[in-house]
């Protein structure tokens, strides 16, 4: 499989106690990536919420926040890599968050390289999936924000920015229907 080459880092990032996600969230990383972007160091970032391989091991209890960022070139990544790097653990230093280090899918010291080549698009003009991926991956990241601003402002969002209707929206964008079974999971089905 072809794979382009892409400038990433992967923070892992562990909060005081599991319900404080939400504060790391809103407090830290939505000002870290509006720095970013402002110094236009950012091609995408996205975050994950994970349950377990913490620093390599299998963990399920420990719930944590994967950031990635992207930049356009290894100056830039080895820019971001270090002030991010300051900034956590000035974070950590003054109790703001547990822990948090530097991976790939949580294994600790390796650098993430992004995921083209899992999208094998050898011998077209311009790879678009891989693409696409990062862009609602981002997207994503950015919606959460916006709820996670509203949460803590007190705002209340309009009635259709709400998470039924974003995955409603994803799913009939993918040719997909979808039901809330009885137990509340989400469910896509063929249309």
């Amino acid at each position: 499989m072809a794979s382009i080459l892409e400038y990433w880092v992967e923070e892992n990032v562990k909060p005081n106690t599991p319900s404080e996600i939400d504060r790391v969230l809103h407090q830290h990383i939505r000002p870290i990536v509006h720095y970013l972007k402002q110094k236009d160091l950012v091609v995408f970032w996205h975050f994950l919420r994970e349950s377990g391989n913490w620093r390599g091991d299998e963990q399920p209890l420990t719930l944590h926040i994967r950031f990635r960022v992207r930049t356009q070139s290894q100056t830039d990544l080895n820019s971001v890599r270090t002030w991010l790097t300051t900034v956590l653990d000035g974070l950590q230093s003054v109790g703001k968050i547990a822990d948090h280090y530097r991976g790939n899918h949580g294994t600790p010291n390796q650098d993430y390289g992004g995921e083209s080549a899992n999208f094998d698009e050898t011998g077209m003009t311009l790879p678009q999936g891989w693409i696409a991926v990062q862009r609602g991956l981002q997207a994503g990241s950015e919606i959460e924000l916006v709820f996670l601003s509203s949460v803590f402002r007190g705002a209340r969002l309009a009635p259709r920015f709400r998470l039924p209707d974003i995955l409603h929206f994803m799913a009939n964008q993918c040719g997909k229907n979808h039901d809330w079974t009885a137990n509340g999971r989400f469910m896509i089905v063929e249309m």
